[in-house]
Formats: structure tokens, sequence, C-alpha cells
């Protein structure tokens, strides 16, 4: 079986890029695993847009550390929430909760980079009938200022390095 030419070249530019993502994907376990013990979360919330990677990774490091959370991804997108409407967001975080088996919800909302925090503030705000304490990780931030709560790495170049990646 022979792999398409684009494939291929997919392949190299991953195997490539991926050792310049790998220190932002530890930093970013090192630090969660450093916060689980003392953390309250019940549900760990992927960010289904770019989220689904660090997702998945986070969830596995913190099952490994013994902190086992049920994960469930909502599209965080500015331009899919502008075409949904509001009940969406509420009844999906609604069933969620009930999932849970809690009527408040403690997330981790997990993402792959923040860089206007529009994504981040938007689950945020529609977490807020069903959670008072919403916390948050990223691979990387452009600006510590706009990062979550948690975060794997800082700046333009490593904004740029997991995009491309």
């Amino acid at each position: 079986m022979s792999v398409a030419p684009e494939a291929a070249i997919a392949y190299q530019n991953l195997s490539h890029r991926l050792p310049l993502v790998k220190p932002f994907l530890f930093d970013l376990a090192d630090n969660v695993i450093a916060a689980a013990p003392d953390a309250r979360w019940n549900v760990l919330v992927g960010d289904d847009v770019s989220g689904r990677l660090p997702a998945y990774f986070i969830r596995k490091v913190l099952g490994h550390a013994g902190f086992e959370l049920p994960m469930h991804f909502v599209a965080g997108s500015k331009k899919l929430h502008e075409h949904l409407p509001e009940r969406t967001y509420h009844e999906r975080f609604a069933r969620i909760a009930a999932q849970v088996g809690e009527r408040t919800l403690r997330p981790l909302i997990i993402t792959e980079s923040v860089g206007t925090r529009m994504t981040l503030d938007f689950l945020e705000e529609k977490l807020a009938h069903f959670s008072t304490n919403v916390e948050s990780a990223c691979l990387v931030a452009k600006d510590p200022q706009l990062s979550a709560t948690y975060s794997g790495g800082f700046g333009l170049e490593a904004s740029q390095a997991v995009f491309y990646t």
C-alpha cells in the first residue's frame, strides 16, 4: 500500500515539528499535575475546535497520576457559536452536569492555544450557570496576561510552533 505524497509530506512536517511542541506539552502536564491534588475538578471540558489532542493528553496524564475524570468536548469557536442558539450551549452543559452527576460543575477547560482569550471567555460565560469555579489549561498562550489558569508556554514563537505543528 502506497502513501499519498501529501500524507508523506504532512508526516515529515509533523515528525520535524513535534519536538518543538513537546516541551510545552510536558510543562503543561507538570503544571496541571502539580495543581491536581488541591483542585476540585469534576470534569474535563475539551475545546472541540483545537483542544482535542491536548485534552486527551492531559486526561491520560491525570489518569496516570490517579485522577480519573470524565471528559466532554464543547466547541468554543467564535465562528461556530455565532450561528448557534443560546440554548444549544445551555442544554449541552446541562447534559454534562447530569452525566457527571453533580449540579455544580468544577471544570478544567482544555484548549490548544490562547491568542485573544475569546474561546475561553465564551466557554467560561456559558459555564457560569453551572459552575462557580472554572479553571482552564492551554498548551500555549501568545500573552501571559491573556493566558489560561495553567499553560505550557508563552509567546508568539511558541504559538506559531503549536499552530504549524
